[in-house]
């Protein structure tokens, strides 16, 4: 029983281990793929593993380690590579990240959503910014320049 475990072990856990790459990212490839969008999805991720598969590659050749690791690494780095191409193909335009796109429902008329939703009233509306990002850099040196001279004969 034993040995039959052990073979199992030895033969399966490497190929799972290969394997690997494959079944995790595999999903979110085919999810990139389908809803044609990575909104939500950091680049960040398939670089990082990109440079980990190529440094682990480089390792293999100063410090020889298990041929399936090696396995593992090649076959990371070709799925890294298909994550990045997928992720950046279907990138969502500059002006739409952060909005995920759903199915929606059909357009009603104004007078229909009234009916269905009526908006309450608000009191004051509410500011995009707070007020303190209201000023801008123009503002600034205007003022500076205007106050600058004031200063300078105050402190003489």
């Amino acid at each position: 029983m034993f040995r039959i475990l052990s073979l199992l072990v030895n033969y399966f856990a490497p190929l799972f281990l290969v394997l690997s790459p494959i079944t995790s990212y595999a999903d979110q490839i085919i999810s990139i793929h389908q809803s044609k969008t990575s909104d939500g999805f950091s680049l960040d991720i398939p670089l990082i593993m990109l440079v980990a598969s190529i440094l682990k590659i480089l390792y293999w050749f100063g410090e020889y380690y298990s041929l399936s690791l090696l396995t593992q690494a090649i076959l990371m780095l070709f799925v890294q590579s298909i994550l990045l191409k997928v992720a950046l193909d279907n990138r969502p335009p500059i002006g739409m990240r952060g909005f995920v796109r759903k199915k929606t429902l059909p357009v009603l008329a104004m007078a229909d959503i009234k009916t269905i939703l009526p908006v309450p009233s608000l009191p004051h509306p509410r500011p995009l910014r707070p007020p303190h990002l209201h000023t801008s850099l123009s503002d600034l040196r205007i003022t500076s320049v205007h106050c600058l001279p004031r200063l300078c004969r105050s402190h003489r």
